[in-house]
């Protein structure tokens, strides 16, 4: 009840609530701004006027958010397989400029957005492993309009066959389902925009979830325990998921200690066969054999002289 009062008035609960830190910096956000044209000094006139400070004059949760030295974390997972039972990697993006940090993970995912070419017509098909117009749509929405006052942060989790943005506080009271698939602006953050539109990270069009509807449809959102997630999916097989199975597949056919010895010696190919056998505790003798063996079946390469080489496997 007190979040849909607080909804329907003129309340910015980011820009009241103050900030944890009060000796904050922004070199980042000004360096943003510069590139945009808008040159301003830290003074307590510009931190007003963009919403940074509460009616006490102190640095609010918006400054927080967009200075150099805040603690909040933000990350993207990658998990293998279609859930999150094996994690593959975690990258932290927090703990800087918000701007900044929102600017990062869109580069990351433009750099993995990989295009397969489909030459089975006439026609040469090019498709990209996801629209990145609608991910940064989602990722944009995620970041501005999450509820930032308890300091949990948008985040973004990867798997076999989709992503998944996830950010919280669900929808504003006063907007309709309906309203939010046909773009209806009902900022959340109020203040927080104000920054976003300055630094051109977006704009209040309503574009952006009709953006996504065109490309994926409705079902890609879901709303759930106050959370909202974009769903994503690949359009083909990632080229790391199709290696990953191959070997999975190769190490699959091995004995136990044959899978002992590849996988000491694709964790560390500069290994001595003695040293692998300390590691595996199969015999000299047995890793010598087992080494020819993955060679002959060509799941083992050495590169290099015996004494200075090094082991490659496949």
């Amino acid at each position: 009840m007190l979040r849909k009062m607080l909804a329907t008035s003129d309340s910015d609960i980011l820009r009241q609530k103050t900030s944890p830190l009060q000796e904050l910096t922004f070199t980042s956000l000004f360096g943003i701004l510069a590139g945009n044209g808008i040159h301003h000094k830290p003074t307590k006139e510009f931190y007003s006027n963009y919403g940074l400070l509460n009616r006490d004059g102190k640095f609010n949760m918006n400054a927080y958010l967009l200075s150099d030295n805040n603690e909040i974390s933000l990350k993207v997972v990658v998990f293998e397989g279609l859930d999150k039972s094996v994690m593959s990697k975690r990258t932290e993006y927090g703990s800087k400029c918000l701007l900044v940090s929102v600017s990062e993970v869109m580069q990351y995912f433009e750099t993995i957005n990989s295009t397969a070419v489909n030459l089975e017509r006439s026609l040469r098909e090019e498709q990209s492993l996801f629209n990145f117009a609608s991910f940064r749509e989602a990722w944009i929405n995620a970041s501005l309009h999450n509820d930032w006052k308890n300091g949990f942060a948008p985040s973004v989790y990867m798997f076999d066959d989709r992503i998944e943005i996830v950010s919280y506080g669900g929808l504003p009271f006063s907007l309709s389902k309906e309203g939010f698939y046909h773009g209806t602006s009902v900022p959340v953050n109020k203040s927080l925009l104000t920054i976003f539109m300055a630094a051109k990270y977006a704009e209040q069009s309503g574009h952006g979830i009709p953006t996504i509807v065109e490309k994926y449809g409705r079902d890609v959102f879901s709303f759930d325990d106050g959370m909202l997630k974009v769903t994503l999916p690949l359009a083909f097989e990632r080229p790391d998921i199709t290696m990953r199975k191959q070997k999975e597949i190769h190490q699959s056919d091995l004995s136990t200690k044959q899978t002992k010895v590849y996988n000491a010696l694709t964790e560390n190919p500069n290994l001595s066969m003695q040293a692998v056998a300390n590691l595996t505790g199969v015999s000299l003798a047995g890793v010598k054999k087992i080494c020819a063996k993955l060679q002959k079946l060509g799941k083992l390469e050495r590169a290099g002289s015996k004494r200075s080489g090094t082991w490659i496997t496949k």
